[in-house]
């Protein structure tokens, strides 16, 4: 679906060749600093162009298409829609904030409070001579979080039931696979430490997949915890792997927690 939806953009911008509108502007962090790489697209697929040192950019918008989104590691998306007369997109992005035991409308209210005092941001950077108008020309809305992270929850709960019942079924002397990912040279040598995967990562394929027999099970601390004895790391593309400042190899012997990371019981 993605890849059709690529196609269509990228036919979409082929069709409307000598057809597009310059846009210029400048994206500011919440501080009134500049943002030095934001990325700008459209429908998350086709990329427009990034922000140097000073927050500038320059990018041509497709005349059929009005919605722009800006990007930064660490802020929120902002979405903008560029009316045909917006030449100069003037944008504060608002931080993405981690929101440990809030509710879902707790969480929107704080990040809608933050949204609220974007008018007062925008003014207060045209005094201090960064923006070139007082107001924004383009439209920004709020976007509530909580639809999406109630999804989320839900589809949580589910797989955390599916992991519980999973371990119950857990017996001394059955086989298990665990996923890895690998940082070569994390620990200064020319080994690579490997790095577990959680068990809310969607991913199905891996470099390294470790295969071991469970010899203990215990429920310490809260925890759907095993130890194995590795059998196979045959799976595994990465050369002299160590795991917790240990040789991951045959015989070793390792902890797991099923609660917080992945294993695979069949």
């Amino acid at each position: 679906m993605r890849q059709v939806l690529l196609l269509t953009l990228l036919l979409i911008t082929f069709l409307s060749k000598g057809q597009t509108r310059t846009k210029t502007g400048k994206v500011l962090y919440d501080d009134l600093s500049p943002i030095y790489e934001a990325k700008i697209w459209v429908y998350d697929t086709l990329h427009l162009g990034t922000t140097d040192l000073n927050g500038d950019f320059k990018i041509e918008l497709p005349s059929n298409l009005d919605e722009v989104q800006i990007g930064m590691i660490g802020m929120e998306i902002a979405s903008v829609k560029v009316p045909h007369n917006c030449d100069r997109l003037e944008i504060i992005m608002i931080p993405a904030g981690t929101y440990h035991y809030r509710s879902h409308k707790k969480i929107d209210r704080i990040r809608k409070s933050l949204f609220d005092r974007l008018p007062e941001l925008h003014s207060n950077a045209f005094d201090k001579g960064l923006f070139t108008t007082p107001t924004p020309c383009y439209g920004r809305e709020f976007k509530p979080g909580k639809p999406q992270l109630d999804i989320i929850r839900k589809e949580l709960i589910v797989l955390r039931k599916e992991i519980k019942e999973s371990y119950k079924r857990l017996e001394i002397g059955d086989t298990i696979r665990i996923p890895f990912s690998g940082s070569y040279r994390a620990d200064g040598t020319d080994r690579t430490t490997l790095i577990i995967w959680s068990y809310v990562a969607d991913a199905k394929e891996f470099e390294c997949l470790i295969e071991g027999v469970v010899i203990k099970k215990d429920r310490r601390d809260g925890g759907y915890n095993f130890d194995y004895k590795v059998t196979n790391c045959k799976a595994c593309k990465y050369d002299s792997i160590i795991y917790e400042e240990r040789d991951m190899i045959n015989g070793a012997i390792f902890r797991h927690n099923m609660k917080y990371f992945k294993a695979y019981t069949k």
